[in-house]
């Protein structure tokens, strides 16, 4: 106990004790699902595993282990090699040249600049008699990457909260982070009022998800993006189609089930797909379905509506290409089905 005292006491305590700190409100305040396939939950062990390489490195030099100090050297060739390498590539080629931003450097620089201050005050005050200079300046090396690297690992993937909901029994949230390969997805998580485990509902590489709506009516969640709804949650929990359409006073769209997994199929495990027409306010609550539905087999169905103002009735398509276009139905007094895989499940 007297030793991690003292060690508390040191300059080096302090950067361990921050990082420490920043990993704890991580866990406590950022949605994320505790089972090896959740991005985020990757992302927060392997922040972990940098910040245990840290912690092993400053404490092995506090208590001045020379042979192990020694050890240390080709650690310091590698990452004198390795990490220039990949914050090069992460923050000026992925960022500047591929997508034009650079809103990463600054927060790299600044990381740098954090990272060199403690290390250095450290190696200042360490008592000269513990210690030959050669030994300090391997040190001093190996743990300035080090600790860089905890910070700039933080920095850039500690998930933002874009946007948050929340109802008696759940609280909901959409978050943005990078995956490994250094992609930027988001994540529509649901999670227990009370607890740190959590369920990703819906994901997305390309899409920009919210905000969340809670139709307290319905007891439902709808989870918006695109001009539509993506998700919603609830007694019947449903997926969509893009895009929905607005007719008269109403939001239109499709939601998609999957029929017949089939495992063996890979990516899209349905051997079919059937989707219901809902009808929802403007304000994207009070969705109810609708008595039309339409099966198909492939996984890129694109259903598009058209509201005809002179009839009343909502034209349904397949196909964004107006030269192929295949009229399925039309919705409205007199509703009708044009093709095989349309259904009227009650006469209005």
């Amino acid at each position: 106990m007297k030793k991690l005292l003292d060690f508390l006491k040191s300059p080096l305590a302090f950067p361990v004790i921050v990082l420490g700190s920043g990993y704890i409100f991580w866990l406590s305040t950022v949605p994320m699902g505790i089972n090896s396939t959740d991005d985020n939950f990757r992302n927060y062990l392997a922040g972990l595993v940098i910040f245990g390489i840290y912690i092993f490195i400053v404490v092995t030099q506090y208590q001045g282990e020379k042979s192990l100090t020694w050890i240390f050297l080709p650690i310091l060739l590698s990452l004198l090699i390795d990490i220039p390498a990949f914050l090069y590539v992460r923050f000026f080629l992925y960022e500047t040249s591929a997508y034009g931003q650079t809103e990463n450097v600054p927060i790299f620089a600044t990381g740098i600049t954090l990272a060199a201050a403690y290390p250095a005050l450290a190696i200042l005050l360490k008592d000269e008699n513990k210690s030959d200079k050669v030994l300090k300046l391997i040190s001093f090396l190996v743990i300035l990457p080090v600790l860089g690297a905890n910070i700039t690992y933080i920095m850039n993937f500690y998930p933002r909260r874009l946007a948050t909901a929340e109802t008696d029994k759940h609280k909901y949230y959409v978050t943005t982070s990078y995956d490994w390969d250094f992609h930027s997805y988001q994540n529509f998580y649901k999670c227990k009022k009370w607890g740190l485990n959590c369920r990703s509902l819906y994901f997305s590489y390309s899409l920009s998800l919210g905000p969340i709506i809670v139709d307290n009516q319905n007891k439902e969640i709808n989870l918006i993006g695109m001009g539509g709804i993506l998700y919603t949650d609830g007694e019947n929990p449903r997926s969509y189609t893009r895009p929905a359409s607005e007719f008269q006073g109403h939001i239109y769209q499709f939601s998609e089930t999957c029929k017949d997994v089939n495992s063996r199929k890979g990516r899209y495990s349905c051997d079919s797909y059937t989707y219901i027409l809902h009808q929802c306010n403007l304000d994207y609550k009070s969705c109810t379905p609708l008595p039309i539905q339409y099966n198909s087999l492939s996984y890129d169905t694109l259903l598009i509506m058209e509201g005809n103002e002179a009839t009343g009735e909502l034209n349904i398509y397949d196909s964004y290409l107006e030269d192929e276009r295949i009229l399925i139905a039309t919705f409205g007094e007199n509703s009708h089905c044009y093709v095989e895989g349309c259904e009227i499940l009650m006469k209005e």
